[in-house]
């Protein structure tokens, strides 16, 4: 059965883009949810080993306590979720999971997606420690009481802060003395991952799925999670692999086609393979293949572009015609969607590359490079396709004045 997240923390899901939270379910039992990219999710199906991480950060006048998740999905430089958490409910739950060392943890992708759940059991001696550690730690808890002795504002500077030394504790290098940590652990989890369930997303004029977490068509399926969140903002307007006439052949004119009357969406996605590659590949030669990716597919998109604005002939999936209402004058965003934003591709060579694409006076194009967390974000945060523009042109314009593609639309809280 698939894990359903409470109301509650729906709403925390829905502004974030990754995290770590304490959630109580029904019969008594307590979960770790942790939201994170897919290909984050994919290592650890595949086995990649897992650590609980705590900490109370001394920041400022507050001792904080932070969690962490860490999954070693690769070895220069494992993934980790983090977040602080003051709330008085969740620390108690938090030393239910110490003292029993075992609890349930359920993973979410980028769509919110339930793609991965496991009986999980702590290592006993380190969770024990901890147990005793955090039980004998006076750090601060938001209550009625305690709110008073800090202004709402200082205290999202204060969490801000606790939330940065806590990661620069995590990511400190062997040798280095921990700062500002009062009680520190790192717990190692044992999973036993359950079967992998069936996923749909259902907009109103189409139905996308079955997405699994062992889907090992990586490819297909990051075109099919994308057509879905491209269908919410043009319904009934979203094609996959629609083809364009090229001479006497057909070839295919994007992975995504969306369009109205006003703006034009065409998307190549990237997917990053982790389920059928050498799970111990070096970050450089990661970040190789990502750049790989990145050039191609703004190369294929200059050429969709060249294509719509030339008006040739499209049609869909299955042959039949697609009429795009003012395909020579649209606005049009041209849009590569990656598996994920790889924090360490040349990202300012990427920026050029946008801006260059994005100057030629035929296509009339606004180029971008995003991964599948951002455009879902700045999707669900679009009331129609209007908006969606928007948004896309005011990160066109950060990445121009930036000089740097690695970053994220600014979207409402």
């Amino acid at each position: 059965m698939a894990f359903i997240p409470s109301i509650k923390l729906s709403a925390a899901l829905a502004n974030a883009s990754t995290g770590l939270w304490i959630e109580q379910l029904g019969g008594g039992r307590i979960a770790l949810v942790c939201k994170m990219p897919e290909t984050v999710i994919k290592a650890l199906y595949r086995g990649a080993s897992s650590t609980l991480l705590l900490a109370v950060i001394q920041a400022e006048t507050l001792s904080i306590l932070c969690l962490g998740l860490r999954i070693n999905d690769e070895p220069d430089n494992p993934f980790s979720a983090t977040m602080p958490n003051p709330f008085p409910d969740d620390v108690a739950l938090l030393t239910q999971i110490l003292e029993s060392k075992s609890t349930t943890l359920h993973c979410l992708d980028e769509l919110n997606h339930p793609a991965l759940s496991a009986w999980c059991s702590l290592e006993p001696h380190a969770a024990q420690v901890a147990a005793e550690g955090f039980k004998s730690s006076n750090h601060w808890l938001l209550t009625p009481s305690s709110s008073t002795l800090i202004k709402p504002s200082d205290l999202s500077r204060v969490l801000e802060l606790s939330l940065d030394l806590f990661q620069r504790h995590i990511y400190r290098s062997p040798d280095a003395q921990p700062e500002a940590v009062e009680v520190t652990a790192e717990i190692a989890l044992t999973l036993d991952i359950w079967k992998p369930t069936e996923i749909y997303d259902v907009t109103p004029t189409i139905q996308s799925g079955p997405f699994r977490i062992d889907d090992d068509q990586e490819g297909p399926k990051l075109e099919r999670l994308v057509r879905a969140v491209v269908d919410s903002l043009y319904p009934g307007s979203s094609y996959r692999s629609p083809s364009v006439q090229d001479g006497k052949v057909r070839r295919e004119l994007a992975d995504v086609l969306g369009f109205d009357s006003d703006s034009i969406c065409a998307i190549q996605g990237k997917a990053m393979s982790v389920l059928t590659v050498d799970s111990e590949r070096s970050s450089k030669r990661r970040s190789a293949t990502v750049t790989k990716h990145i050039t191609k597919a703004l190369k294929q998109l200059a050429g969709s572009l060249t294509h719509i604005r030339s008006a040739s002939p499209i049609f869909d999936a299955d042959g039949e015609p697609i009429h795009i209402p003012n395909q020579q004058t649209s606005l049009a965003q041209a849009i590569v969607v990656l598996s994920e934003m790889y924090a360490f591709v040349d990202w300012k060579a990427v920026a050029s590359a946008v801006a260059a694409a994005s100057e030629n006076d035929f296509h009339r194009a606004f180029f971008h490079v995003v991964d599948l967390r951002e455009i879902t974000q700045v999707a669900a945060h679009s009331k129609d396709a209007e908006t969606f523009n928007r948004y896309m042109v005011q990160r066109w314009v950060a990445v121009k004045e930036k000089g740097t593609a690695y970053g994220r639309a600014k979207l409402p809280q």
